[in-house]
């Protein structure tokens, strides 16, 4: 199918040399994983050397990463696996979770948890005075993204973790909107959790992990057999599991590729506030790959509908909140009017975009605005005369 793609914070293409390391455990080497023979231990050991290396390039023990479903099944294990382990107790997230975390919290608020949302202030990012105002003796958990989805605003998550730690207090981090778009050291960072999701660098859809430190023990997410620790049981998906390492290591060793969407997007950003009426939502630090921006008088549904009847393809925010009509709830957690919410679209950027592509996006959009807006003009100067 022949268009450009500036949807990559949906979803990225599976890279071709990630499914050619896969193909083989579809056809080949197919046996489960859990079985004690020869073919199942060769399963197994691909699993294990995936773990390997995705422990290796996050800087973590091997021990400590548990694969999952995806992004959305490791934000659910962790919050889970943690409150559960009380009858009662405290959690904090931030206003601008992902629904995977904000909706989990507010089903653990209905078990009989108390949940508190921390604010964010009006560049995208979490107040760090506020959020230590939200501190409790009995605060359990507290989880922050570390890579907003639909802004790029990276949060403070150093601080939070500083925060935390005198207090005893776990930190898990969903980070699916960052893992392989910029380094990431484990030992360094300090969080207990971190959430990743494969299909976000290049890897298949349906697998993920959940970082867990060896010193954090968490409630069975799913129970049944003994896979992962017995905290995750079910049968292994091997090709996705390989699928997922291969796409990790070929994103590490490809750093090329970041200064390449820095300067995309830094071009792309200079363009689009040219026109008139258009501002950059959120600031830095931001990852560059994820541009949000607000267009004045334009509503955002007619910008993806036309800019997608032209070949092009960009979102108004989070993929798994499309089919809802709710604002977005981060660009109102920023105490963006309704106006600002409702011209608001999302452009997100890839390794495979180019140059020409920005141009094409930038041309289009320009006329998309220009259009409506001289149409909007000319029904206010018609109805006027005709009064």
């Amino acid at each position: 199918m022949n268009f450009i793609y500036f949807d990559n914070a949906s979803t990225t293409q599976l890279d071709k040399r990630v499914f050619d390391k896969m193909t083989p455990y579809f056809c080949d080497v197919y046996a489960n994983a859990s079985s004690t023979h020869t073919c199942g231990d060769m399963a197994y050991q691909a699993i294990e050397e995936a773990r390997d290396t995705i422990s290796r390039i996050l800087n973590c023990r091997h021990s400590e990463i548990y694969f999952t479903a995806g992004g959305t099944e490791s934000n659910n294990m962790a919050l889970r696996g943690v409150m559960h382990n009380y009858d009662r107790g405290h959690l904090i997230v931030s206003s601008i979770e992902h629904d995977s975390v904000y909706n989990t919290a507010l089903a653990l608020e209905k078990e009989g948890y108390e949940v508190s949302f921390a604010p964010v202030n009006v560049d995208g990012h979490v107040d760090l005075s506020r959020l230590e105002d939200l501190i409790r003796p009995d605060t359990k958990l507290i989880s922050i993204m570390l890579v907003n989805n639909e802004t790029g605003c990276v949060q403070p998550i150093d601080q939070i973790v500083s925060l935390a730690k005198t207090r005893g207090i776990l930190v898990h981090t969903d980070s699916v909107q960052a893992v392989g778009h910029m380094p990431i050291d484990l030992e360094k960072m300090g969080v207990d959790m971190m959430s990743m999701s494969a299909h976000k660098f290049g890897g298949p859809k349906g697998v993920g992990a959940l970082f867990v430190s060896n010193n954090v023990k968490l409630s069975a997410y799913m129970t049944g057999g003994d896979q992962e620790s017995g905290y995750r049981s079910g049968t292994y998906n091997t090709p996705a599991i390989v699928g997922m390492a291969q796409a990790l290591n070929y994103s590490q060793e490809e750093e090329y590729y970041m200064p390449l969407v820095d300067m995309l997007s830094s071009a792309l950003i200079e363009k689009l506030t040219n026109i008139d009426g258009v501002h950059i939502n959120g600031t830095a630090p931001r990852q560059s790959g994820i541009v949000n921006i607000y267009v004045k008088g334009v509503p955002n549904k007619l910008m993806v509908q036309l800019l997608d009847l032209k070949g092009v393809a960009i979102s108004i925010g989070s993929a798994c909140s499309a089919g809802m009509d709710d604002p977005s709830r981060t660009l109102v957690a920023m105490g963006k009017s309704d106006e600002e919410v409702n011209g608001s679209v999302r452009i997100s950027l890839y390794k495979y975009n180019t140059l020409d592509e920005v141009d094409k996006l930038y041309q289009l959009l320009s006329d998309i605005i220009s259009n409506y807006r001289s149409k909007v003009a000319f029904r206010t100067i018609d109805t006027t005369a005709n009064i």
